[in-house]
């Protein structure tokens, strides 16, 4: 997979499998954490000691980003989620709900390790 990559579809004998990295979607949970904060009303914080300006960031939530998830899994057969153990604590636990909703509709998830 692509380091880049965070939700892969393919096709696999007939079946539209979503492999989703848990490395990179701890990544991303992580920067909701960061871009998801309020912004001033000019959209940055001011720095009284009058150094640059913070990084201009798009603001994503964590509910932004399984939003995402769930789009894509729609048209899935097979989640496969791949490298588990990084996705704990409270990512984990939505991840799951993401996964039961998902096996609710009578679909598959498979937990796989991440190649080389």
């Amino acid at each position: 997979m692509n380091r880049r990559d965070f939700l892969l579809l393919r096709r696999e004998r007939d079946l539209h499998v979503v492999e989703l990295s848990c490395r990179t979607l701890y990544m991303r949970y992580l920067d909701t954490q960061i871009t998801g904060a309020e912004p001033t009303e000019d959209g940055y914080v001011h720095d009284p000691w009058n150094h640059e300006p913070p990084a201009v960031l798009s603001r994503r939530t964590a509910d932004d980003l399984f939003n995402q998830i769930d789009e894509t899994l729609r048209e899935a057969d097979v989640l496969r989620l791949v490298d588990r153990a990084w996705a704990s604590g409270e990512l984990g636990e939505r991840l799951d709900r993401v996964a039961k909703d998902f096996v609710a509709r009578g679909r598959r998830v498979e937990v796989a390790q991440a190649q080389g």
